[in-house]
């Protein structure tokens, strides 16, 4: 496929890894926004139908409407690329044709055999997928980021988004049409320790591509921090995404690298989300940080509140560049909002 975004040092490696019939079990870790779904997700289901007509795959994300996105992409090369159309008009299926199945949800391409299953089908790990099965199934971030709702920032995933990815990938080995040939492919980006790819990690039988943004092939290897991928990723844009992303999500995201849980002050899965919570008893916690030019850390007021049943709720979180009468005045509107029972204060 033309696509101007890849480069030899980063994607070539990757289609021969995946390309490789052997093992068949696959585990792929690049960093974000390396163009890993692009190759593994809609390049590779087309080369091989390309090889194997009726090949049936299955592209899993975390939701539904994500894979489905990846299906289209499929579908615009078999609909729109003019070379590819050219040098396969045998597997063009007739988009007139009411018999054809062509949506986002599933696509059949022309073939020798009719399945109830399509050449190519979208699932997310919410999807309930029964009586059919597939040749390949691939696992693409099925557990990601999800958009705050306050803050629009992206926030980690936690330990139940991680059970549920895991679940899912447990049940689809019920999926293979031929166990002995069935073939999985796993893809994502490290978010801690105890995450999706930590568990595909201690399974057997998989072969694993790593490639962090510096180019080192494995964790440890001591190398230059020199960038791989310095068409989208130069080592000046990398200096300021450690800064935007702060050490640890920069390790895990663009190293490939999680901090272990045993030397996590805040463990992934004490994080929750309440819609309402219980009776507390609220104290309020402030870090100063005086000063209002762009040099000073931000002020920080948050309210925490101990419920009796052990959990601690975080009942609002303030942060900015205030000066001291501005400092004072939002403490005590916090302090009436929720009837703090004690002001700490950072020194």
């Amino acid at each position: 496929m033309q696509n101007d975004w890849l480069t030899e040092e980063v994607h070539l490696p990757l289609c021969n890894f995946l390309q490789v019939p052997y093992p068949k079990k696959k585990l792929v870790e690049l960093p974000r926004s390396f163009l890993k779904t692009t190759i593994a997700s809609e390049y590779y289901p087309i080369w091989r139908s390309i090889n194997n007509p009726s090949v049936r795959v299955l592209i899993t994300q975390n939701t539904f409407d994500n894979a489905a996105k990846r299906v289209y992409g499929i579908r615009s090369i078999f609909e729109k690329h003019e070379l590819f159309r050219a040098l396969y008009p045998e597997l063009i299926p007739n988009f007139n044709s009411k018999s054809v199945r062509w949506s986002n949800e599933i696509a059949e391409i022309n073939r020798p055999t009719t399945y109830p299953e399509g050449t190519f089908e979208a699932a997310g790990i919410g999807t309930k997928i029964t009586a059919r099965h597939y040749d390949i199934v691939i696992e693409d971030d099925t557990v990601t980021a999800e958009a705050s709702d306050l803050s629009e920032e992206e926030i980690a995933p936690n330990m139940e988004d991680v059970a549920k990815a895991i679940g899912w990938h447990k049940m689809a080995t019920n999926l293979s049409i031929k166990p002995e040939t069935f073939e999985r492919i796993v893809i994502g980006t490290r978010w801690f320790q105890e995450d999706m790819i930590n568990h595909v990690l201690n399974e057997p039988g998989y072969a694993k591509f790593f490639m962090d943004v510096y180019g080192r092939r494995c964790l440890g290897e001591s190398k230059e921090e020199e960038a791989i991928y310095p068409f989208r990723f130069n080592n000046e844009v990398l200096e300021t995404q450690k800064i935007e992303l702060g050490t640890y999500m920069f390790a895990t995201q663009k190293l490939l690298d999680p901090t272990p849980l045993e030397k996590m002050i805040f463990k992934p899965y004490w994080t929750r989300y309440y819609n309402v919570a219980p009776e507390t008893k609220n104290i309020l916690c402030i870090d100063p940080a005086i000063g209002e030019s762009k040099q000073h850390c931000d002020s920080a007021f948050v309210v925490a509140g101990g419920a009796d049943n052990g959990l601690i709720y975080i009942k609002e979180a303030i942060s900015g560049q205030f000066n001291l009468t501005e400092q004072v005045k939002l403490t005590f509107a916090l302090v009436r909002k929720y009837e703090i029972k004690k002001v700490v204060v950072e020194t």
